[in-house]
């Protein structure tokens, strides 16, 4: 992703946009338990410090999907993500519910 005017500082000559590239996977456990993780490197320009990165447990029941998900950042936007995370010691928990209509 490229996301233009990422930093939340006016910094003169400082660089400003930011270009990234996530990778996620998903394992399967067991027949209903899944193993989730994802990184957000910055590759270019605004780096405000750690890269964004996140890892989760999903569990099926039926048509649902209950997953609990651990973070060292909580921005889910392009631009919230570009403006970072300033360390890797804070990390958040979070937790979704899906439902699948058949």
């Amino acid at each position: 992703m490229f996301v233009i005017n990422s930093s939340p500082f006016d910094t003169p000559g400082a660089a400003n946009n930011t270009f990234m590239l996530g990778f996620g996977g998903r394992l399967r456990v067991r027949p209903s338990l899944y193993v989730v993780g994802e990184i957000t490197p910055r590759l270019a320009g605004f780096d405000p410090g750690a890269h964004q990165m996140s890892f989760g447990v999903e569990g099926r029941a039926g048509g649902h999907l209950f997953q609990l998900n651990f973070s060292n950042g909580f921005g889910t936007t392009l631009g919230q993500l570009a403006a970072g995370t300033f360390n890797y010691n804070s990390w958040y928990m979070g937790f979704n519910i899906s439902r699948k209509f058949f």
